[in-house]
This record gives C-alpha cells, sequence and structure tokens, in this order.
C-alpha cells in the first residue's frame, strides 16, 4: 500500500514539473501560435477571419496548411552533387 502511495506521488510530482517546464518554456519564448487548416483559407473573406482572430485573441505566429494530403509535388529535373 505504502509503495503504491509513493509511486503515486512521484508521478504527480514528475507530471507538476513537467508542466511547469512547459509554462517556463512559453515564457521565455514569448510564442502564442494557431495552427490554421487549409479549409479555412478558401477566400478572402475567410482569411481576414482567421486574421482578425488571431489579432484578438493575441497570437502571434501562425501556421498555415497548405496541403492537406501528405503528399508533394516533384521536381522535374533531378538535382545532382
Amino acid at each position: 500500500m505504502n509503495l503504491k502511495r509513493n509511486t503515486y506521488r512521484r508521478a504527480v510530482l514528475i507530471a507538476l514539473l513537467f508542466l511547469f517546464k512547459l509554462d517556463i518554456q512559453a515564457q521565455a519564448f514569448n510564442i502564442r501560435a494557431l495552427w490554421v487548416v487549409r479549409d479555412h483559407m478558401v477566400d478572402q473573406k475567410k482569411i481576414d477571419q482567421v486574421l482578425e482572430f488571431a489579432k484578438e485573441n493575441n497570437y502571434n505566429h501562425l501556421f498555415v496548411q497548405i496541403r492537406g494530403r501528405g503528399d508533394a509535388e516533384e521536381m522535374p529535373t533531378t538535382i545532382q552533387d
């Protein structure tokens, strides 16, 4: 019984330290990022809405998804060393 209690306390302590560390890192870099999926970037009105939302909620970085299928365009020629 005492072993379970000690294990639980250690797990809680580690979780709290991890969360505290994340808070320190976020404050140090001052990054408030927003992921924008490609479905919200289809016309000028939606783009303006996303930018206004980011501004109103103090986001200072936007990660905008361009391609959503996991594919990529290939160059028609190969790059040689």
